[in-house]
């Protein structure tokens, strides 16, 4: 990972807050559309910046944690946003309104996803029989159930009705890039879940990447990671 990965992280992500308390005031969020706020948001979303090339280690799984909850909230801070705080966010009409930040959001945070699988695989792959214990592997599933649900959510949204073609591009390229690792993590049951859901998405410009990350969730192996129930 870059040595400056953390504070470039750290930097985007205090402007974004800071964007966010200021359009807050006039009911709205930072935008793609505003060139100061796409700025800041492109720079939260820097690949090269923030994650390098992999592969991705053991000792890189407390900053690869952090930028997975720093990205995980901005992503939930427009898909909870609600203009009057007395009142529920409505989250269908923030995937629509906000279509362009969520689905670069979630398309990054799979490959952080992605990034933190592989350094978690490296971390098990090192243990010594008995060291891998109960505390460790709750630890493994609550990390792996995060990661399950951003998958989720970007089937979910590929799904709806309101997104823009591009977008749906952007969340099916993304899910197609990942799928290797996302299958190699995941156990069985999970991973055909996932395929039956994909599979119900009939948008022409999501088929090719859609059938390649269908088919990575339908492999019979089931190793390393996939294996820990």
């Amino acid at each position: 990972m870059p040595a400056t990965s953390q504070q470039h992280l750290n930097e985007s992500f205090q402007r974004i807050d800071e964007l966010a308390r200021i359009r807050r005031a006039s009911g709205s969020l930072p935008r793609s559309s505003n060139a100061e706020d796409s700025r800041a948001l492109e720079a939260f979303w820097d690949k090269d910046a923030i994650l390098g090339n992999g592969p991705y280690r053991s000792a890189d799984i407390p900053a690869l944690l952090d930028i997975l909850q720093k990205e995980s909230a901005v992503f939930k801070t427009y898909l909870l946003f609600s203009p009057d705080q007395s009142k529920l966010p409505q989250t269908d009409e923030n995937t629509a309104v906000f279509q362009d930040e969520l689905s670069r959001s979630l398309a990054f945070t799979l490959g952080v996803s992605a990034a933190a699988l592989d350094a978690l695989t490296d971390f098990v792959a090192q243990m010594r029989p008995g060291e891998f214990n109960d505390t460790r592997k709750q630890g493994l599933q609550q990390t792996r159930l995060g990661i399950q649900q951003f998958v989720d959510g970007a089937v979910l949204m590929i799904r709806s009705p309101a997104l823009r073609s591009e977008n749906r591009s952007i969340l099916a390229n993304a899910l197609q890039k990942n799928a290797a690792t996302l299958a190699a993590t995941m156990p069985a049951a999970e991973r055909q879940a996932l395929a039956a859901m994909a599979m119900t998405v009939t948008a022409p410009e999501t088929r090719e990447a859609l059938g390649a990350f269908v088919a990575a969730m339908q492999t019979k192996d089931c190793t390393g990671l996939c294996a820990i129930e």
